[in-house]
């Protein structure tokens, strides 16, 4: 079984809790043979999208539930003992930097497991800063939680994709005509000013950060 990948266990675990053969699965994804079934409950391979979304949506469960929670073993947990709350892990991809931009890393460096009940809504990930251009409002080092979407508002700070994808920047957005500005909060740091020509793309807003002690 792949690492955090509860798909084959939970498909086992509530097929046989609901009575439902491999056959069964089988026909629902279109498939004449239960080969396939029994290689995912196994852990042999995981099967595409798709078919995970089909499956899932036959239990009632969201994808997230399906792949990344052992549901038998919130299932079975004694009822005496103090909930803990569900968390999903949150890729922490690469650096940004706060200052001069540095090359984009879209490696994953780490993950952090964070609960679910204060995630915002989208595809979420978190990206480690470097440098002091946005102090105070970003620390150093700091972790920040980005949402990923191609726009933000005014004033608003966002992560920035410069020189074809090749730089990447964190800093407030100032539309000035056909200028766009990057801010820093720290004054003693320079504005990045796009140009018309210039070639940038957002990646996503920073909604809130993590500082490291």
């Amino acid at each position: 079984m792949n690492e955090n990948n509860f798909f084959g266990k939970n498909l086992k675990y509530l097929r046989n809790k609901k009575g439902i053969t491999q056959q069964e699965i089988a026909d629902l994804i279109g498939r004449k043979s239960t080969g396939s079934v029994s290689d995912w409950e196994a852990g042999r391979t995981t099967p595409n999208a798709g078919n995970i979304s089909k499956i899932a949506s036959y239990f009632g469960l969201k994808i997230d539930a399906m792949v990344e929670y052992d549901l038998q073993t919130q299932a079975s947990a004694p009822s005496n003992l103090i909930p803990i709350k569900q968390t999903k892990l949150i890729p922490v991809i690469g650096r940004i930097a706060c200052g001069a931009p540095i090359l984009a890393d879209q490696n994953i460096i780490d993950s952090i497991a964070f609960p679910v009940e204060l995630l915002p809504s989208g595809e979420i990930f978190f990206l480690e800063c470097r440098g002091d251009s946005m102090m105070p409002t970003i620390q150093d080092k700091a972790l920040v939680m980005v949402r990923k979407q191609e726009n933000v508002e005014d004033g608003e700070i966002a992560v920035v994709l410069l020189n074809g994808d090749e730089e990447a920047t964190l800093k407030r957005i100032k539309r000035q005509g056909d200028l766009i500005m990057l801010l820093p909060d720290n004054t003693n740091h320079p504005p990045i000013v796009i140009q018309p020509t210039d070639t940038i793309r957002i990646v996503g807003k920073a909604i809130k950060t993590i500082n490291n002690l």
